[in-house]
């Protein structure tokens, strides 16, 4: 077996090449032919190879045009705001668009969801692509900013999040359900959860 991995391992410099140097560069990637390839060999996740084909020099807050194509579903370039709210006016001015949002993104983490006083919390939102916030709660390491409170950021969000007429789209909401229920708030109104979607359309690769 130490034989074998050793020849396995081993680069075989003596491949006969018909192609020279020049014809050996890389040109445009032919985006239609390596999405079939990509979904026919099943390679996990594709989206994210066909994402490293299309650039990965991404300026600030943009979304590069598809290198010589208008990408696999028509790649235009559009923005990104991602906003980090530090400040209660800030959070208000979220407040205002989520309130008349016809569909949620909300996401609330806990790296240590079993200790009262656990850091490195957040919450995060959105109403639409490329757009959303993330609010930081008790963050705690040197030089961490002043935050807003857990527990106000949480009263302002729960009739929100506890309303059933307010659609909600979430990764795991099971989770969330859980972790929110430890502050008082059930949350209701779940429409779409991108974790169980996952698994119905890829059962053999993840488990929910």
């Amino acid at each position: 077996m130490l034989e074998l991995s050793r020849k396995l391992a081993t680069i075989d410099t003596a491949v006969p090449l018909t192609l020279n140097a020049e014809e050996l560069s890389a040109g445009r990637p032919d985006l239609p032919r390596l999405r079939e390839l990509y979904t026919r060999l099943e390679l996990a996740p594709s989206a994210a190879l066909l994402g490293r084909i299309r650039g990965s020099d991404h300026g600030a807050g943009d979304i590069r045009r598809c290198t010589g194509s208008t990408g696999i579903d028509g790649c235009a370039a559009r923005r990104r705001e991602y906003e980090k709210i530090m400040t209660q006016e800030a959070l208000n001015a979220w407040l205002a668009k989520l309130a008349p949002a016809p569909l949620i993104f909300v996401r609330y983490e806990d790296r240590q969801p079993r200790l009262p006083q656990g850091a490195d919390r957040r919450v995060s939102f959105a109403v639409s692509a490329g757009e959303a916030a993330y609010v930081p709660l008790s963050h705690d390491y040197p030089g961490a900013p002043a935050q807003l409170d857990t527990g106000s950021v949480l009263a302002a969000l729960k009739p929100l999040l506890e309303d059933e007429a307010k659609p909600k789209l979430g990764h795991h909401l099971k989770f969330d359900c859980h972790i929110l229920a430890n502050y008082g708030i059930a949350l209701a109104g779940h429409r779409y959860d991108s974790m169980l979607e996952s698994y119905v359309l890829k059962q053999r690769r993840r488990r929910a």
